[in-house]
This record gives C-alpha cells, structure tokens and sequence, in this order.
C-alpha cells in the first residue's frame, strides 16, 4: 500500500504560490525530483535550489515542436510520404 502524506491543506499548498506538476519519469529520477521539489518548497533552500537549478538547465523555449516541424522536409522523394504500393490480396 502507498504511503500518503499530508493533505494539501495541511501543507497550505492550496495558495495561488503552489501548483501540482504529474510527472511521467523513469523510476531511477523519482526520489531525485521529489528532493528537488522538497528543496524548491523548503524557505530555507529555495533560493539557493532555483539559482542552481536556472544555471545548469536552461528554460525550454517556447515553440521548438513548430520550429522542428518547419525544419522537416516533406518533399515527394521522402520515403516515409510515398504511398505503400498496391498490393493483389487473394482472399
């Protein structure tokens, strides 16, 4: 049985400062984020964790999914555009 831990009000977590984020990640990075969570939550370490945080891993950039769409090339010769040929199917 999962553990649950406090109630988001019990933490006062249901002010406009704090949002919940689902995570999809491999189960290796799980206590990891949460320590990172803890520590972002943490008045004391919050500061420093977001400094540390910002300078290793830039922000994403908006927009990158179109940008790598527009860059792709859907010319005719693409083989992965072209039409499978027809096939005879005896049934």
């Amino acid at each position: 049985m999962v553990e649950k831990g406090p109630t988001v009000s019990a933490l006062n977590l249901d002010t406009p400062r704090y949002s919940k984020v689902e995570l999809y990640v491999l189960k290796d990075d799980v206590d990891f984020l949460r320590d990172v969570a803890a520590a972002l939550s943490d008045p004391a370490r919050e500061d420093e964790t977001r400094a540390l945080l910002r300078d290793k891993i830039p922000p994403a950039r908006p927009g990158r999914l179109k940008e790598l769409l527009a860059s792709m090339s859907l010319e005719e010769d693409d083989p992965a555009q072209k039409p499978a040929p027809k096939r005879d199917i005896d049934l």
